[in-house]
């Protein structure tokens, strides 16, 4: 299936998501193919929160949404650059999860092509929240913490950000694109299956997406990754900044004993891990069979 021409350069596919799962990847190694364009401005969620006056509570709410284009005008104004491009996207991890995204997706872009990056949930959970703590955005030193206050949150109008167990109930943000959509405009990628062999993950989605296949010269490697914290999350934009660390001296042995003192290895407690698998054990046995693929090893306990 070709993709469709559409008016007005806007895009003819969308990476809808789901929020760390691999957007930033997915987003950057496309971008590294001459045969598509993809928005300079990662996360527009114009068709999550444009178009509105809806008004956010969570910290840093008001920046996420001054940031989002007002109307279709701006939104393409994103791809006003676009070239000999034949696939033109952006990547936008709200519109998989707001509930008015899909029919407005659709009375836009009909005819677009749609990738979902997919994680275990319990695990996207805590990656979610443990990059929301450290960029000093989320008030809760403790991951079942912030799980408790998700509710209040949701009731008292923080955006999608900080639905952490929300996030992760795939089939129930999928299901209306299934019904709204062909499902040869749905393409699902499992973040498992990119880590694990991206050459062949990315050719599916340059044959997806009707690129040529062997023009890529990405390095496939993994972007914004949230591997450590440090132990004074205060001092994160401090050492961030104007490169510090890189400018300590370089004996491997000495960085890694700096690396070791300033940052700690975040731990999943398997208990915890527990009781989100049996959170979404219902939703991952519909996911499996409305994307046709064995989802089972989401569900094992014993993961760390």
């Amino acid at each position: 299936m070709k993709l469709e021409p559409v008016a007005l350069n806007l895009p003819n596919f969308l990476v809808i998501g789901a929020g760390k799962c691999g957007t930033s990847s997915l987003n950057h190694h496309l971008s590294c193919h001459p045969q598509i364009f993809m928005s300079p401005v990662k996360e527009p969620q114009y068709f999550a929160f444009g178009d509105q006056s809806r008004a956010l509570q969570g910290p840093g709410d008001d920046k996420l949404i001054s940031s989002v284009p007002p109307d279709i005008q701006s939104y393409a104004a994103l791809f006003r650059d676009v070239g000999n491009e034949i696939a033109i996207g952006e990547a936008s991890t709200a519109t998989i999860y707001e509930p008015r995204a899909c029919k407005r997706v659709q009375q836009t872009l009909p005819h677009a092509k749609l990738i979902a990056i997919l994680r275990d949930p319990a695990e996207r959970a805590f990656s979610d929240y443990l990059h929301k703590f450290r960029t000093l955005l989320e008030p809760n030193h403790r991951f079942e913490d912030a799980l408790k206050d998700e509710s209040w949150r949701i009731k008292n109008g923080w955006s999608y950000r900080f639905h952490y167990l929300q996030r992760g109930f795939y089939y129930r943000q999928l299901k209306p694109f299934f019904e709204t959509f062909d499902r040869r405009q749905i393409k699902i990628v499992l973040l498992e299956e990119l880590a694990s062999n991206p050459k062949k993950a990315f050719a599916d989605l340059y044959s997806f997406l009707g690129v040529d296949r062997e023009l890529c010269r990405s390095d496939y490697k993994a972007h914004n990754v949230t591997p450590h914290l440090a132990r004074w999350p205060r001092l994160t934009p401090w050492l961030r900044s104007s490169g510090r660390l890189a400018s300590w001296p370089k004996h491997w042995f000495m960085l890694q004993a700096i690396h070791t003192f300033l940052f700690v290895k975040p731990k999943f407690a398997m208990s915890l891990r527990r009781q989100l698998i049996e959170h979404y054990r219902t939703d991952v046995e519909k996911l499996q069979e409305l994307i046709e693929r064995d989802l089972t090893h989401w569900l094992a306990p014993g993961r760390e």
